[in-house]
C-alpha cells in the first residue's frame, strides 16, 4: 500500500510464507506503486476482494488469512467486516502496524506533531474522518493477530492496544524492535 509489494521486506515475508506452503497474493492497490488508476477506500477494498476472489477460486478448500501492513490493515479490517456482513467471512486476519483510523492516525503521529498543531490541518484531516475507522469494525471480526512494534515512528503504539481492547477476539504481540517497517523481520527472526 504505501511503497510497493516489492520492498524488501514485504519480498522477505512473502518468501517466508511460501516456505511454508502457503499460496500468497501480494498486490498494490490502485493507484500505489505500478497499479494504475485512482487511490480511495472504495478502490482499495473492491481491489482486496478481487484478489481473494482470484484466491478462493484457485484454493477452494484452504484456510484464507487476510494480512494487512499500515494503511494495508484498515483494507484487510473492512474487506473482512463487509465478508461477515455477506456469510462469507475469512479464517483469519493478521494486523501489522495498525491504526485506529486514519484521522486517529494523522493527527496524533509522533513524525507529524509540528503539522499536527496547524488548525488548518486538523480541518483538513477531519474531512477524512470515515476513512478506514478499524476502530469502528474490528470488535466483529475472529481470530485476529496483531503485531505492533513499540519503536514504530509513524503509528503510536496505543493504537494497538486499543484495538486489541475492542476485539476479544484479538491476540497482541508487541514487539520492542522494528519500526514502522521492519517489524516482519523481528517476528521472523523469533520464529
Amino acid at each position: 500500500s504505501s511503497g510497493s509489494r516489492g520492498n524488501q521486506y514485504r519480498v522477505d515475508l512473502v518468501n517466508y510464507l511460501a516456505s511454508l506452503g502457503c499460496a500468497v497474493y501480494s498486490f498494490d492497490y490502485r493507484g500505489y506503486a505500478d497499479s494504475p488508476g485512482e487511490s480511495s477506500q472504495v478502490n482499495s477494498i473492491q481491489d482486496a476482494r478481487q484478489v481473494l476472489a482470484f484466491a478462493r477460486a484457485e484454493h477452494p478448500d484452504k484456510r484464507v488469512v487476510l494480512y494487512g501492513h499500515s494503511m494495508g490493515t484498515g483494507v484487510v479490517c473492512q474487506t473482512a467486516y463487509q465478508l461477515i456482513q455477506e456469510d462469507a467471512a475469512v479464517d483469519a486476519v493478521i494486523l501489522e502496524a495498525p491504526f485506529l483510523s486514519i484521522p486517529d492516525c494523522v493527527l496524533k503521529s509522533p513524525t507529524l506533531r509540528f503539522v499536527n498543531s496547524l488548525p488548518i490541518y486538523k480541518d483538513f484531516v477531519w474531512q477524512f474522518s470515515d476513512l478506514f475507522v478499524t476502530k469502528d469494525v474490528i470488535g466483529d471480526l475472529k481470530n485476529v493477530l496483531i503485531l505492533f512494534a513499540e519503536d514504530d515512528e509513524v503509528i503510536a503504539p496505543h493504537h494497538a492496544t486499543e484495538l486489541h481492547t475492542l476485539c476479544p477476539a484479538s491476540t497482541l504481540h508487541l514487539i520492542s524492535e522494528g519500526g514502522h517497517n521492519f517489524l516482519i523481520q523481528q517476528v521472523l527472526l523469533l520464529l
